[in-house]
């Protein structure tokens, strides 16, 4: 008898989030990397929806509701603690 395996759930990209992904160069690969594979995560802002959970992989910040299991937004990150939303 094996042991059971865990997978992560698998996340959707909001449309807004593939639009910001589209405007800041990135695929939704990375941003499924970014949430499968943070270098850190924290809660996310009042702003965004109730289980929202920040995912910081190198410059990019994903934004995901862990009880929806969708990604929100992404945001650019910067070395000193500063989030950097693109226009």
């Amino acid at each position: 008898m094996s042991a059971a395996v865990s997978y992560p759930p698998t996340y959707t990209v909001s449309e807004h989030a593939q639009q910001r992904a589209i405007e800041m160069g990135l695929s939704t690969k990375d941003l499924k990397r970014a949430v499968q594979h943070p270098d850190t995560r924290y809660p996310g802002s009042k702003r965004h929806a109730n289980g929202a959970t920040c995912y910081q992989r190198g410059n990019i910040v994903v934004v995901a509701n862990d009880e929806t299991h969708v990604i929100i937004t992404v945001l650019f990150h910067r070395a000193n603690g500063r989030v950097v939303i693109p226009r």
